[in-house]
């Protein structure tokens, strides 16, 4: 496995394909501040279904719309938190892309990583990357740097990733193992568990940071398990769900009372549970869906929809090629799909936090954007 030693890339190093107005997404990137939240108001209040379904039936796939933003399979995506539309994508083979469409849309590529983008995260004017080459790595849109934050033993894999704190995010390890680093001081903070067996826990996959209550996060497991975390204790998860019985690739807390957590398992399988007393998961539903993506295919990550904690929105194996958005009790309210773009399955779907737009990536390294405006 070939792991990345040099601690700063600057921009002439990593840059691969850069469009004539890539300049323009980096300009706004480094003016991105949280007030961006503030003016237009973002949907994460909640709204009444029929308005969310009214939205649904305006979005559509053009040209502007697309773009590819990697020359190899999408891993890993992330939305920028701001106003403007700005996604960014990971690849099995170390590159990340930045798109932002439009009538004259931008794509810029970089390849800071050597080996597959498990986990991205925006946060305002930097972006956050994880990786299987053993780093957590930072692109800063001002300094134009690409400064690896933490490195591990080559043993060690990185895949999902998830920002809890102003300067302090979490990585997921192949080992069992939940770091969080300090991006100030550009080391470990500690780990979770701390000094236990952490073999136990498998190889993880994803991460997710309660927004609703920051002492909370969940990690997810390829033996099947899901576990909530307190970030005040390393000793041991305060509780550990086993309702699926392979790989779980993502659970996430729902965005508005982070109470309710949908999971996606290579069982066939995506369930919502109940986390609202924070010391235990209950099982609500199991819903049956066809998450076997197989060995070239990005594993499903399903998405809560930014305003509701009822719906969400999946990948598909169906033909023709779709995009799928369920309710909690296992209906399937609404399909998306356009059989002049969308050839190829979506593995990697979401909700814009405050657009009326759903974000997909594909194998190809494709970025297609479902959209109203």
């Amino acid at each position: 496995k070939p792991v990345m030693t040099v601690p700063k890339l600057t921009f002439e190093e990593i840059v691969d394909v850069r469009s004539y107005s890539a300049g323009f997404v980096l300009d706004v990137l480094k003016k991105t501040t949280e007030k961006d939240l503030l003016d237009p108001a973002p949907r994460s209040a909640v709204k009444k279904e029929s308005t969310i379904f009214e939205d649904f039936e305006n979005l559509r796939v053009d040209d502007s719309h697309i773009a590819k933003m990697c020359k190899n399979r999408l891993s890993s995506m992330a939305i920028h938190p701001g106003q403007k539309l700005i996604v960014a994508g990971g690849s099995k083979k170390g590159e990340v892309g930045l798109f932002m469409p439009g009538e004259k849309k931008v794509t810029l590529r970089l390849e800071p990583h050597t080996d597959l983008v498990g986990g991205c995260q925006f946060s305002w004017n930097k972006l956050y990357t994880s990786s299987y080459d053993s780093t957590v790595r930072v692109f800063d849109s001002e300094t134009l740097q690409y400064d690896q934050i933490f490195s591990a033993s080559d043993d060690v894999w990185f895949r999902g990733l998830s920002i809890c704190a102003e300067s302090e995010l979490l990585v997921a390890g192949t080992n069992g193992q939940v770091i969080k680093i300090d991006t100030r001081e550009n080391k470990k903070v500690c780990s979770y568990p701390g000094k236990a067996d952490f073999s136990k826990y498998g190889s993880l996959w994803g991460l997710h940071h309660n927004k609703h209550d920051p002492n909370y996060f969940l990690s997810t497991s390829n033996n099947g398990s899901i576990a909530a975390w307190d970030h005040r204790t390393t000793k041991c998860p305060v509780d550990v769900n086993t309702s699926h019985s392979k790989t779980v690739s993502s659970a996430i807390l729902d965005p508005v009372r982070g109470k309710k957590v949908l999971s996606v398992g290579y069982d066939d399988k995506v369930n919502v549970l109940d986390f609202s007393d924070k010391a235990k998961f209950t099982e609500v539903k199991k819903i049956s869906h066809c998450n076997n993506t197989g060995r070239w295919l990005t594993k499903f990550q399903a998405k809560w929809h930014p305003s509701s904690d009822e719906l969400f929105v999946i990948g598909s194996m169906a033909q023709p090629r779709r995009i799928e958005i369920y309710n909690v009790n296992g209906k399937m309210e609404r399909t998306l799909s356009d059989e002049n773009y969308i050839g190829s399955v979506q593995s990697l779907v979401e909700f814009h936090h405050s657009q009326n737009a759903i974000v997909c990536g594909n194998a190809s390294g494709y970025c297609y954007i479902f959209h109203s405006d």
